[in-house]
Order: structure tokens, then sequence, then C-alpha cells
């Protein structure tokens, strides 16, 4: 609710900051989401940008948007037209995830439940309410950092999750209790989780960049009916944008009544074999390809789709930055193509100020991702860090206003003084032990 609200407020101001990234800003917009999704692989980040770059050759298939010329269909007029979006996303998310849940004739067998025993125990909800209601400050601060971290492109709530409850434990009284189902434990992620999706709306729906897999599927839905998001996309479309804004804090709402209604069904679900419930999975998986252009050679690319997906996963390939790549692809290019039509001086894309503290970032995400798997010493990283914010403070002291030049001399400020302190703090040091 409280990520609604804030999607509701700031949507339309970050949309009119969209109007002045221009096509050199979109596209290193782009790479920065793409660099970014790739470091947050779970510490793969090689794995992750070759992800990255085998989603934006999917995306490079068929038509070229912009001129028109035809590329990689090797001949086959069915793909002149690309990839659809909804075949893709069905096949590497549903269809490969019920290939990883079956390997086998035995597990197919089992069920989802496991152990977990028939007779269930009454479910007291207005209890949890309370419960919930006691721990405010611990809801507020987790969905502060859900919609933070969902704003970063491609974090996702598997971040936000971490942040919260490590947050929680840090401010809890019960900090030994966390693991042994402590409740601010398990409030914290659980909040974190549902803002982090306001923060991945609110750069769907102003900037047109989808801040996790699920706004990827939402963009992917939105671009089938020729709508496309973007910093006018609330001005051109007002009705559609605020149904949006209206259909995501009800279906906060929605959700609570419709689990509490049907939890006690859905765990007798997981107890049906595994194979049970991928037969039915899997045609509605084939359904949903079918009806996008009522063709089976959707529901072939959503089979082939789902075998890439599911290989990704078995030799240790992100799935987030792929997803990503198809769906930026032709992002990336339009705007590429239409900043060299202004220019062709690659120059711009360093002088212009949106372009240039996107390129900061990208390197500032490779840089701490680097560092984290391996060893640096805080002096060599203070030094390693200072060129790349310097380029940054570059970038917002070009900007219009006066809040963003403040933020560049507050940026600079920090980096000099932590700058002196990694040159002299460790010398002065070592002069008093000699």
């Amino acid at each position: 609710m409280l990520s609604g609200l804030a999607l509701i407020v700031l949507a339309p101001y970050l949309g009119r900051i969209g109007l002045e990234i221009g096509p050199w800003g979109y596209f290193a917009m782009v790479v920065f989401a793409l660099t970014i999704t790739a470091s947050l692989s779970e510490g793969m980040l090689l794995k992750g940008l070759i992800a990255a770059a085998a989603g934006l050759l999917v995306a490079s298939v068929g038509e070229e948007e912009m001129n028109g010329v035809t590329r990689l269909t090797f001949g086959n007029n069915s793909i002149d037209a690309g990839f659809d979006f909804l075949p893709i996303m069905i096949g590497v998310f549903a269809f490969s995830q019920l290939l990883s849940d079956m390997p086998d004739a035995v597990t197919a067998r089992h069920t989802l439940a496991g152990n977990l025993p028939k007779e269930t125990q009454r479910i007291q909800h207005l209890w949890a309410l309370r419960e919930l209601l006691a721990r405010w400050v611990t809801v507020v601060r987790s969905t502060a950092i859900g919609l933070i971290v969902g704003v970063i492109p491609a974090t996702g709530a598997s971040i936000s999750n971490i942040v919260a409850y490590d947050q929680a434990k840090r401010n809890s009284k019960e900090a030994d209790q966390f693991g042994s189902g402590a409740y601010d434990g398990i409030i914290a992620p659980e909040a974190a989780n549902n803002a982090t999706q306001g923060g991945a709306l609110l750069m769907l729906m102003a900037l047109g960049i989808p801040g996790d897999a699920v706004a990827a599927v939402l963009l992917a839905a939105l671009v089938i009916h020729n709508v496309i998001p973007g910093p006018s996309f609330i001005t051109d479309e007002p009705s559609l944008a605020y149904g949006i804004f209206v259909a995501f804090i009800l279906a906060h709402l929605l959700m609570v009544v419709f689990q509490m209604l049907s939890l006690k069904l859905f765990l007798r679900v997981v107890r049906l074999p595994i194979y049970v419930m991928a037969a039915s999975v899997l045609f509605y998986c084939a359904l949903g390809a079918y009806t996008v252009n009522n063709s089976m050679y959707d529901v072939w690319v959503m089979i082939a789709f789902g075998g890439l997906g599911f290989l990704m996963t078995r030799f240790g390939y992100p799935i987030a930055p792929f997803v990503l790549g198809v769906v930026l692809g032709g992002i990336a290019e339009v705007n590429l193509i239409r900043a060299l039509s202004v220019s062709s001086d690659y120059m711009q894309f360093f002088t212009r100020p949106w372009s240039l503290l996107f390129i900061g970032l990208t390197l500032m995400s490779m840089l701490l991702a680097i560092i984290a798997r391996h060893r640096v010493s805080p002096r060599a990283f203070v030094f390693l860090q200072l060129p790349i914010l310097l380029m940054i403070c570059a970038a917002l002291a070009q900007m219009p206003g006066v809040v963003r030049p403040i933020l560049a001399a507050v940026i600079l400020a920090l980096s000099l003084w932590k700058t002196y302190q990694a040159l002299f703090e460790k010398d002065q040091a070592t002069a008093k032990i000699h």
C-alpha cells in the first residue's frame, strides 16, 4: 500500500526528469540496467554478462525497427517479425521451471508438500494483523528499503529481502531469536518484497525500464498492445496509467482477502503429485503462448526457450539478465540509432550529463562486483572508485536545477574526505609506530 502511494506521487515527477535524458542517456541506462543485473547475479558477473548478451542477440532477430533491415533470420520468413515477448517469458520462467521440478520419473511422483502433515492448524488472521500493526516501525522501514531497491533496475525482491532482514535484525532487541521464527524477521522481508514491486513499476511507467522480471512481463504485455511506457506515458495515456495505479493498490487488498479464503485450499493443492500439477500448468502455458497470434509457432518458441532456460539454470547462467536483454534490446537499439542519427560523434555519450551519469554507475556496479569476488583493501577501493565518483559528480553538476548540483557537491566532498583519510591517516599511524 505504501509503495503504491509512493508510485502515484513520484511517477509523474520522475517522468518529467525522463524527458531530459535523451537517446544517449536511454542507451546508457539500458547498459547500466543490464550490467547491474549481471553484477547482482549471485556473484556470477561473467555469466550474467553472457546471459544479457544472449538476450540482446535474441532481441535483434527479425526486422530492425528503424530501417526495416532483416537480420539473423537465415531465410526463414516466420521470424521476420522477431520473437514475441510473451512466449519467451512463458518459456524461460514457467516451462523451464517445470523441467527443473521433474528431473526424473521418481521426482515427478513426489508432491511439493514434502513431509507436511495432513492436519493443519487453525489460521488466526486477526492475531496476525495485530502483530503486524504492533510492529509498524519494521513495516515502514522495510517498505522504504523495498521501494528504494525496487527502483534500481533488475535488483528485485531477492536483494530487498536480504537488506530488510539485516536492518530488522540490527534494530531489534531480540536479534538472538532471528532465524528461529522471530516475528520481525518474518515481517521485514515480506514488507520489502511487496514494496519492491512498487519501485519496479515506478521505473517502468516513468522511464520505460522494468525494475525486475515481473515488470518486464508487464512491459511485454503493454508492447503487445502498442503501448510504450516512458516519460510521456502518464501524459499520453492518463486513463491507462492511473488505472494501473488503482489496480496496483487494489491488488494488494484483494490478494489479502484471496489468501485468507483460499490458504487451506493451497495446502491441499501442493499435496498433488508434481506430474499432475505440471500437466495443468503446461496446458495453460501453451494456451497463453498460442493466443498471442493464434499460431502454433509461438508454442514451439515457448518450448524452445523453455529448454534454453532449463539449460541456463542447469549450468549456472542467471535468467534475469537474459530476460532483460530480450525486453530492453529493442529500446537500446532504437535509442542508439537515434543518437547516432543526430550526431555520429561517440563522445556525445560522455558529454551528455545523463549518459555520463549512467556510464559512471555502470562502471561502479562492475567495480563493486569485481571487488566482491576479490580481496581488495579499503584503501585500494577508495582509489579505484575515486575517478568513477568524479565522473558521476561531473554529470550531476551539469544537470539543471539546484538539488542535483548540490548532490554532486556532497558526493565530491565525501569522496575527497575518504581519499584524504586513505592517504594520510595510515601514514600517520605508521609514523607513530616508528
